[in-house]
């Protein structure tokens, strides 16, 4: 007898099995083998559980009945005492009904059936018989609720003893409550008399799962295997004709097939030949305890040979029964075959059971040949598998669902199960499919495998289906989990299809990663990553195959896990004015295959594949997605991300606005010099994957060493500010075959919500940092431009708009002539009024090695057009000659915007010569003059005032700064030559400057432009500056080399030089005395709103510099004229007095008459505001004095005393009146007195001063007159 092979074994062991089988017994055709094995409890125990009190039942056990005697013993808990009814007579004797029950109710564990059993007596005398041709029967009923539920007629047996003993049951397969229980005997004979006697009823219980070993019930979507007691197997081998050689399964194999040693199975081996079509093989399990209701999952583990199974045309059949009559079977090749194991060699095959079944059979017949050899189907056990809903419900952070099925006595999981999918005819198969299972298991790193040959296209699949109830909703992300393995090893593309079926028919949805196979696109990926879509309609059943096209070799695609993913709104929303990662640590994002991959174009050479493409999604920023792709080849690919809670129909749907920016953060680390993107776009994607819109965004990557990103060698952050909502973000790429890339990284898509911005500062400088203020680097407008050089570059162009001080984006411009490197910050949320002043704080260590050999620009747009362009001769302002020794000099280059903008530019082009060096941009800064949004630095122009220009809030002075446009060199080359610290010019300290250095041979010209945005200064002004007095830029006299200019919205007014100069320095003494300093400028003709100064131009003996203190502007003789556009003067009333003494000599005492004149100047701004006025003169010992209040005129003229109120308290004379001056009037003041000199000699000054601001007036500088008396001792 053949031992029990164990299950699973290795192959050679299984041969050597059936070798041993074939020994034993050479037929050509076989009979069906069964086994029947003896009724034992679930738990194999070999108990019968009696149904009694005092034992394993909760509650009171009764037993109710009429006509009985002793009836309690039926259900005391001694199994030998009985009740019984005595009978006499011949004929059919029948007891009354005994009715049994606690009160529970029993059979309502899933997979779980009851054998009833009773264990009877019935006794005659001896000269009766029993007559077997009446009735002999033990009937037994289930009742529910009282009403009958199954019912069952079992035989007392052939024993023809006096006394005979029963223990038969029948299995109940639906819930009972109650037992009921009728003995039915025949007698005949002389004086028939005895005892029908029911010493009690027992359950046993039958529940699937675990092997048949536990008595739980099986788990919630587990695959569980139907062994253990109560089933009945038969299997069979049958030929046509000779050969084949059938070895007939011995019984004891089939017992391996039902009992519960796992670790065994049964075979049905036999020898196969050429001519061996028309074989069948075919195997049965049949539960005698359990009915599977409809639903349930039935199939069987098993093996089949390698040597058939490999024909479209055998069939292969999985038959459920009832009660021996076929209700449902499926008969596709997906069942099973040598292509579709797992790594042991076997396979799990099943169906859904449309109706409820008792038993599983399956089956194979070869319409053509097998292979010849030794062959055989091994059938380890049935399985089932019940399906319990597990709520699908939206997390944060979003957190896939993994399809996994349950595991016996563990966590309840998701109600799927698994199969394979092939074409409708493959003919001679392509491919395998190994360890299907494994999608479903619970080990997140197993994988089933999909391995088909290159050399034509095949469809190979995997499909995992849902017993959900009501099924996955639209609107549901759902794919696989996967990896493509052996990637290049030959010129190979594999297209993965997705498909999506709702109760077998299929869905609209599908996701293709390739298209069709003409114009294919092809998503190939080096490590593990997902395919699949959010579906649009509901469905239960996900199917993936792959498709390959290529030349040679074997591909593999591994599948890990069936996911699914419904979308929840991201409970924090992006961060105001700051790069947001949209990656799964708050937002619902997934990739999107469809945009995702390289094209038909890309798969002519090896290489071409993305590695680890969920890093892109990940919440580690520092991990990346690769693109390898192609030396020498075309390639286009793309990367596509959507936020799945975007766009999903419903009163809930909603997309990103309008206005936010979206991108990627990529880097190009292997790109060499002249290694260019011939096409690098970013896309918007609707919530179809359509592409919305596309902005190309080359001209920011092409170089090696772009950066965007602060950390990160050669990384960057590309996009632009979506003009229209849209869910998702879409990364193009595309290179000529000439081109190398190496390796693009991409490390997540980026999205950035601009809000309003803090009013900018109306007092200072103010730097406009991200997440304060809606800022970005527009890609579209950074980056190399108009000749690519190799050398040139940005790095880490972030940081120009962080809030940090010390950190900076670098800029490298090459030595190719032409080559060009642009610079753009904008604005996200809003624009900037005309009258703003912006620039850029930045540092330079080389500029002028050769001087005069760069172009530079500000450039401003608004709404993406250009609107404004200030072009500078250089970026010199502020660098000073000592750059040569490797200095480091910082300053803000910048121009007043003259109309609306919302974004700023530098641009600096290469002309010719040596190496720019390194620029760095350290912060963007703004400045508001709008007269209007920056009312609260609002400073009135008044007349007859001298006012400095400076970039503070200085009282007295009027805000300004330095215009780039317009500083800097002209002319010739001058390497070595620059200016020093030009924001100097415009400091409130009255001590520092700057340098303009000027070299002898006269071929450059340095200039510093002073530009006052929101003021337009009126004809007449003076306009000049103030400057060191140096010796060498005198000459008789006159300056030499020095002009200055005007500029009116950065168009030249006027200009003057050298002897056209006047010197005010009698106007104006800001920042020192006439000794010192000269103040160099001229009456303008024209209205202006900037001034500069210039030094150079002429060829001199040395090397000259020019120290420049400041700017000014005075107002005295300001003209303006109706719509000149000149900022309005505030021109208030002017009081000077004039002081008139008679006589003015004396000798001795002698009396003297004295007028004050209090004159409003015609030159005013009107008259006075009826202020008080206050007129005094010092008090002196020389003189005594008297007042007439009421005096009209003196011997000087005309007086007003009587409206003048003296007081002579202190040290001096006062008078005050609040009479209103006209312009042009006068008020006089009469007084006389007595000079007394005593006998010294000499002279008094006698000063009388305007108090100011007495009358309202705005002018303090000229409120003093002195007239001189002059005495003599007698």
């Amino acid at each position: 007898m053949l031992e029990k092979i164990p299950r699973f074994p290795g192959k050679k062991q299984r041969l050597n099995s059936i070798a041993a089988s074939m020994l034993l017994s050479l037929l050509t055709a076989a009979s069906p083998v069964l086994a029947q094995d003896t009724a034992v409890v679930p738990a194999n125990d070999n108990t019968k559980v009696a149904w009694v009190n005092g034992g394993a039942f909760t509650g009171t056990v009764t037993a109710t009945a009429s006509g009985w005697t002793n009836l309690a013993n039926v259900t005391d808990n001694n199994t030998a005492n009985y009740g019984l009814v005595a009978y006499s007579g011949n004929g059919t004797q029948t007891t009354p009904t005994v009715s049994v029950s606690n009160g529970q109710t029993y059979n309502t564990t899933a997979f779980t059936g009851y054998r009833i059993g009773i264990v009877a007596t019935r006794t005659k005398n001896t000269l009766a018989t029993w007559n077997f041709l009446g009735t002999n029967q033990i009937r037994v009923s289930t009742y529910k609720s009282g009403a009958l539920v199954e019912q069952a007629d079992l035989d007392w047996g052939t024993s023809a003893s006096n006394t005979v003993d029963a223990d038969v049951g029948f299995y109940a397969h639906k819930p009972f409550d109650e037992v009921r229980v009728t003995l039915v005997s025949s007698v005949a004979g002389i004086s028939p008399a005895g005892e029908q006697r029911l010493k009690n009823i027992y359950l046993q219980r039958y529940t699937r799962g675990a092997g048949g070993t536990s008595g739980d019930q099986a788990t919630c979507n587990a695959q569980v295997p139907v062994t253990g007691r109560a089933l009945t197997a038969q299997g069979v081998s049958v030929g046509i004709g000779v050969p084949p050689y059938i070895v007939p399964a011995l019984p004891n194999m089939i017992e391996a097939m039902e009992d519960t040693d796992p670790s065994t199975h049964a075979v049905f081996p036999m020898i196969t030949t050429l001519f061996a079509a028309g074989t069948r093989y075919e195997g049965s399990v049949k539960d005698e305890a359990v009915v599977y209701p409809a639903g349930t999952f039935a199939g069987f583990k098993l093996t089949v040979g390698a040597g058939f199974g490999t024909n479209a045309a055998d069939v292969r059949v999985l038959t459920l029964l009832r009660n021996g009559v076929e209700v449902a079977s499926s008969s596709t090749v997906g069942l099973a075959g040598a292509a579709i194991l797992s790594s042991d060699g076997s396979t799990t095959i099943g169906m859904i059971a449309p109706v409820e079944f008792d038993e599983i059979k399956y089956s194979i017949t070869t319409l053509l040949s097998p292979t010849p050899g030794i062959n055989a189907v091994e059938v380890y056990y049935p399985v089932v598998q019940r399906f319990c809903d597990t709520p699908i419900t939206c997390v944060v952070p979003p957190t896939p669902i993994w399809l996994k099925k349950g595991i016996q006595g563990g966590p309840t999981n998701y109600p799927v199960w698994v199969k394979p999918t092939f074409p409708v005819s493959i003919g001679t198969l392509n491919g395998s499919i190994k360890d299907i299972d494994n999608v479903i298991d619970n080990d997140p790193n197993n994988y089933a495998e999909i391995s088909q040959l290159v050399a034509a296209v095949t469809d190979y699949g995997i499909s995992v289906t849902s017993q959900q109830t009501g099924n996955y909703p639209a609107g549901t992300f759902a794919g696989f989990e996967i990896q493509d393995v052996n990637l290049g090893s030959g010129s190979v593309a594999i297209r993965h299809i997705v498909k999506f079926y709702k109760d077998g028919v299929a869905t609209a949805d599908s996701y293709d990663d390739g298209g069709s196979l003409a114009s294919a696109k092809f998503l190939a990926n080096s490590g593990r990553y997902l395919v699949g879509m959010r579906t649009t309609q509901d469905f239960d059943e996900i199917r993936i195959s792959i498709q390959s096209a290529g030349s040679v070799g074997v591909y593999t695609t591994r599948v890990y896990n069936a996911i699914i993913e419904p979308f929840c709104k991201a409970t924090v929303a992006a961060a105001c004015n700051k790069q947001t990662r949209l990656d799964r640590n708050i937002f619902p994002v997934y990739i999107d295959g469809e945009n995702t991959g390289t094209d038909g174009n890309s798969i002519g050479t090896l290489n071409n594949y993305f590695e680890n493409l969920n890093n892109i999604i990940d919440t580690d920023p520092t991990n990346y997605a690769t693109l390898h792709t192609a030396v020498s080849a075309t390639s286009n690919v793309s990367v596509g991300i959507q936020d799945g809670s975007k766009g999903i129909p419903g009163a809930n749907y909603e997309l990103y606005p309008a206005g936010t920016f979206a991108g990627f953060d990529v880097s190009f680390p292997t790109i060499i010099g002249g290694g260019f993107l011939n096409n690098v776009e970013v896309s918007l994607l609707g919530p179809d994957g359509t592409v919305l819109s596309t902005q190309n965004l080359s001209g920011s990557l092409v170089s090696i060493q772009s950066s965007l990103a602060s950390g990160g060698i050669n990384r960057q952050i590309i996009g632009f500010v979506a003009d229209q909502p849209f869910s998702g973000v879409k990364f193009s790429a595309s290179k000529a075959a000439s081109v190398n890339w190496g390796e693009i990284r991409v490390y997540s898509a980026v999205i950035q919500k601009f809000c309003p911005s803090p009013a900018i500062a109306c007092d200072h400088l103010d730097t406009l940092a991200s997440p304060e203020h809606p800022v970005y680097i527009n890609g579209k407008n950074t980056g190399v431009f108009a000749v690519f050089d190799g050398n040139s570059s940005i790095q880490n162009s972030q940081d120009a708009i962080d809030a940090s001080t010390s950190s900076y984006a670098s800029l490298q411009l090459g030595v190719t002539a032409g080559s060009q490197l642009g610079f753009s910050v904008a604005n996200g949320y809003d624009s900037y009024p005309a009258e703003t002043y912006v620039g850029f704080d930045v540092s330079t260590q080389s500029w002028f090695e050769a001087n005069g050999l760069y172009q530079t620009k500000i450039e401003l747009y608004n709404n993406g057009v250009l609107v404004q362009t200030s072009t500078g001769d250089q970026l010199g302002a502020g660098i000073s000659s000592d750059l040569v020794t490797g200095g480091w000099k910082r300053m803000v280059i910048g121009t007043v915007g003259r109309v609306e903008f919302d974004e700023a530019r530098l641009l600096v082009q290469r002309v010719a010569g040596a190496s720019i060096g390194e620029i760095r941009i350290h912060n963007f800064v703004v400045r508001g003059f709008n007269p209007v949004t920056a009312a609260a630095c609002a400073v009135e122009i008044e007349c007859n005032k001298t006012y400095p220009l400076t970039d503070g809030t200085t009282t007295g002075a009027i805000p300004a700064v330095i215009e780039f446009e317009h500083t800097g060199y002209s002319g010739g080359a001058a390497a070595g030559y620059g200016i020093d610290n030009v924001w100097n010019v415009v400091s409130a300290s009255t001590t520092d400057y700057a340098t303009i250095h000027s070299a002898a041979n006269g071929l450059s010209t340095g200039s510093i432009s002073v530009a006052a945005p929101g003021k337009v200064f009126p004809a007449g002004t003076y306009a000049g500056f103030t400057v060191k007095k140096e010796p060498f830029i005198i000459a008789g006299g006159l300056f030499v080399g020095v002009t200055v200019t005007t500029y009116l919205n950065g168009v030249q007014q006027e200009t003057k030089s050298d002897a056209s100069l006047a010197d005010f320095s009698l106007l104006t003494q800001w920042f020192g005395t006439p000794t010192d300093f000269y103040n160099p400028g001229f009456k303008t003709t024209k209205p202006f709103d900037e001034v500069q100064i210039s030094i150079g131009g002429a060829a001199s003996a040395v090397d000259q510099t020019l120290k420049v203190y400041g700017a000014y502007v005075d107002t005295r003789e300001s003209a303006p004229q109706p719509g000149d556009g000149s900022t309005p003067l505030v021109c208030g009333p002017d009081l000077t007095p004039f002081l008139a003494v008679s006589p003015s000599e004396i000798a001795g005492t002698k009396p003297f008459t004295a007028r004050i004149r209090v004159l409003n100047l015609i030159t005013s701004g009107g008259p006075t505001t009826g202020e008080v006025i206050t007129v005094r003169i010092l008090k002196s010992n020389f003189w005594t004095f008297t007042w007439d209040g009421a005096a009209t005129t003196n011997s000087l003229g005309a007086l007003n005393n009587s409206i003048w109120t003296y007081s002579g308290a202190g040290a001096y004379h006062t008078w005050t009146t609040t009479a209103v001056l006209l312009k042009g009037s006068s008020r006089y003041i009469g007084f006389t007195g007595t000079f007394t000199s005593g006998a010294a000699s000499g002279s008094l000054p006698i000063t009388v001063q305007i108090r100011f601001p007495s009358g309202g007036e705005r002018n303090d500088k000229n409120n003093t007159d002195v007239e001189i008396v002059s005495y003599s001792g007698l």
